[in-house]
């Protein structure tokens, strides 16, 4: 109940809360397939102009979205339904795995994922990241589903979950890898399944593989800064692993966004029982392996966090579900229920002091950010003008930024159903004075109209047009 509440609040507003550029440059995608560019080999992003195609994960996430949309209409609700029910069959599947563990039903912990502050937030958002967990789980759940029901029909749903995960995001493989290999080494069913196990492996790397080669060779025609990091985009460097405050920061993240704080409760009892041990520690392992996966990205974006929730919620649920099933139903009469009320505040507090704004309801989304205020005007100056973007991408556009006003260049585009390029504050007015006139449309962003008279450039209110904020 908890969960709907928080998910249903100001449902319909706009992609503007936190990480807002990767939510837009993924609904842009999801927006040009809704348009009819339903190559989901070719997927066009709005922020490259005239070479829109710039391909990062396989974007599976956004054609099921776009073809939501083409079925019930353009809505940010329905988007973000769609991403709430992956969530929620997330927790489901967390919650069989845990099962399975036991070897016992859940008497008092079965969808602990849904009051995870950060499970609940993003569960809101446009990410692909959310089908990235989803994935994950789905590779664990469909493994042990094999050997629960001695079944290998759940072995294509293995391979389609692994499948995702290598087309999507491979860099999160250790997570399901390291549970996998858990299960197999202590199932005799699954160590008997081996050649099918690698065989379906087989299939996932060579999808995986495939759209790599195929992203690497358009890209190189397409060259953009999305698909040129390297490696130390993920790993950053050697200072920042060694940094004290790297860690200080990822910890607390942990204990407040995803919910480390119940766990460190709940891994004593996981750890004492013989039955939950294993499983316990490997929680503890597939968050440092994790982390050294990827920690300039786990640093950089809090997003990246959203893999650890299956072993903390994981370990969290096996760990309560030991300690209470241990202690008189006098005592869970009134321990479960207080608990679980301290996980809702808990959950509340820290959406409300560092995700949401629940005390401060915005009473127009155009309100909550500087690039929204400045769409709300060039949209205006395409009603005023007769331009239309409401049912096609105003295309070759040039947005500049004179003055650091913190605009995101990926919300601007989205917002005003534009393509084009987003031209910063310090390459703006040698723009202006040799590139402008290669764009239909140029968009000044700027706080003080006196220093953009300045420019070598006439605003002429047909192709240039100063937006003052």
């Amino acid at each position: 109940m908890l969960f709907g509440v928080l998910i249903l609040y100001n449902i319909d507003a706009l992609p503007l809360d936190q990480h807002q550029w990767r939510q837009t440059q993924t609904l842009s995608v999801a927006r040009n397939f809704y348009f009819g560019h339903w190559n989901i080999l070719m997927p066009e992003m709005d922020i490259n102009n005239n070479q829109p195609f710039v391909l990062l994960e396989f974007p599976i996430y956004q054609y099921l979205l776009a073809l939501l949309w083409k079925v019930f209409g353009f809505s940010y609700v329905i988007g973000r339904l769609y991403t709430v029910g992956l969530m929620v069959l997330t927790s489901w599947m967390i919650g069989k795995i845990a099962e399975y563990v036991l070897g016992r039903s859940l008497r008092f912990w079965g969808h602990l994922l849904l009051v995870i502050p950060m499970a609940v937030f993003w569960s809101r958002t446009f990410m692909i990241d959310i089908m990235v967990l989803f994935a994950l789980v789905g590779v664990v759940y469909s493994l042990v589903e094999t050997d629960r029901r001695q079944n290998p029909n759940f072995l294509w749903l293995f391979t389609g979950m692994l499948s995702l995960l290598f087309l999507i995001k491979p860099n999160i493989l250790i997570v399901p890898f390291l549970y996998c290999l858990y299960f197999f080494l202590s199932r005799p069913y699954l160590r008997r399944s081996w050649l099918k196990l690698t065989a379906a492996s087989a299939v996932a790397l060579g999808l995986g593989t495939c759209w790599f080669l195929h992203a690497k060779a358009v890209n190189a025609s397409n060259p953009h800064f999305y698909s040129a990091a390297g490696i130390e985009w993920f790993w950053g460097t050697l200072v920042l692993i060694k940094d004290p405050w790297t860690y200080q920061t990822m910890g607390w993240r942990i204990l407040i966004n995803c919910g480390g704080a119940l766990a460190l409760i709940a891994l004593v009892p996981g750890i004492i029982s013989k039955r939950t041990r294993a499983v316990s520690l490997l929680a503890i392992l597939c968050l440092v392996a994790y982390f050294y996966a990827a920690p300039n990205l786990n640093l950089n974006h809090t997003y990246y966090q959203l893999p650890m929730l299956f072993p903390i919620v994981l370990a969290t649920i096996l760990g309560l579900e030991e300690l209470f099933s241990s202690l008189p139903n006098s005592v869970n009469r009134y321990l479960v229920p207080a608990l679980k009320l301290m996980v809702s505040v808990s959950c509340i507090w820290t959406l409300q002091s560092g995700w949401y704004e629940i005390g401060f309801p915005t009473t127009s989304p155009y309100s909550m950010k500087p690039n929204a205020s400045a769409a709300k005007k060039i949209n205006a100056y395409f009603e005023a003008n007769q331009i239309d973007n409401k049912t096609a991408l105003v295309k070759n556009v040039a947005i500049c930024e004179l003055r650091s006003i913190s605009y995101e260049p990926h919300s601007i585009l989205f917002l005003i159903n534009a393509r084009g390029i987003f031209i910063s504050k310090d390459e703006c007015p040698g723009f202006l004075a040799k590139s402008a006139e290669e764009f239909d449309y140029i968009f000044v962003l700027d706080n003080e109209v006196n220093v953009a008279r300045q420019l070598p450039v006439a605003f002429d209110n047909k192709r240039k047009v100063l937006i003052t904020m």
